[in-house]
């Protein structure tokens, strides 16, 4: 476990030591004060990052990856019912039922055929260690788990979809 207080100059002065008699406040904890690993580990990966320019290569990843999803969708006439939405770096997809609102039994849809096609993606987490050829698998993937999609959209979930619907983890009970 690693944690870090950061913020603007101005904010995080107002905890520091350098400046004799100045009123302060607390900023300090010692909850992962002894987690040598981690800070060791924590070096190591910032060395990485900089030596390899992760961050850029997982944005055009994932640009990669969302204009793959867009032309798919585009060419089955689904753009509407399944998007990406955020950052390059931080897509999510959305699920839509026949009436373009969100459907969380369509999203259990297309994980269960993600995964009949060997793709594992409950969210998208880009990775490093990603190239052209999980690129390709999961673009065929979609391709595949959206025609099915399709015919749920026309058909509804009921023989498709094994199992139960997905549910959000925070939900009212009423």
């Amino acid at each position: 476990a690693l944690a870090a207080l950061v913020g603007r100059r101005e904010i995080m002065e107002v905890g520091s030591i350098d400046k004799a008699g100045m009123e302060r406040t607390f900023l300090l904890s010692s909850t992962h004060g002894g987690e040598m690993p981690a800070l060791g580990a924590f070096l190591e990966a910032s060395k990485l990052y900089d030596e390899e320019d992760i961050p850029s290569a997982l944005w055009k990843y994932g640009i990669r990856l969302s204009r793959g999803i867009r032309e798919i969708t585009e060419r089955l006439g689904l753009s509407d019912y399944f998007y990406t939405q955020g950052p390059a770096i931080a897509l999510h997809y959305v699920t839509c039922d026949a009436t373009k609102n969100p459907s969380m039994e369509m999203r259990a849809l297309f994980a269960q055929e993600m995964l009949k096609r060997g793709v594992m993606i409950p969210w998208i987490s880009l990775c490093q260690s990603h190239g052209e050829t999980e690129m390709q698998m999961t673009l065929e993937a979609i391709e595949g788990s959206l025609k099915v999609y399709s015919q749920a959209l026309e058909t509804g979930c009921g023989r498709i979809l094994q199992g139960e619907a997905l549910k959000p983890v925070f939900r009212s009970h009423n």
